[in-house]
């Protein structure tokens, strides 16, 4: 889902849900802010729109009939 919040300034907050997580939303934890490499299992992620980072396929790369990735840029971390 995601919220847009106006006050003196605009900006949207999202909240992920992992597709496997079979838990009511009540029962799990929201941990905002980014991921980190080092960081164990989020079943729900608060982010703000500044902190999503993502791939959108047929711009930043594409996806061969055998699921083969292909960058279309380098990747950046």
């Amino acid at each position: 889902s995601s919220t847009m919040i106006q006050q003196k300034y605009s900006y949207g907050i999202l909240t992920l849900r992992h597709h496997q997580e079979a838990r009511q939303a009540v029962d799990l934890p929201i941990k905002k802010g980014a991921w980190k490499i080092d960081e164990s299992y989020r079943p729900i992620i608060g982010l703000y729109h500044t902190q999503l980072n993502a791939y959108v396929e047929g711009y930043d790369f594409d996806m061969s009939v055998t699921g083969e990735i292909i960058f279309k840029h380098e990747p950046s971390c």
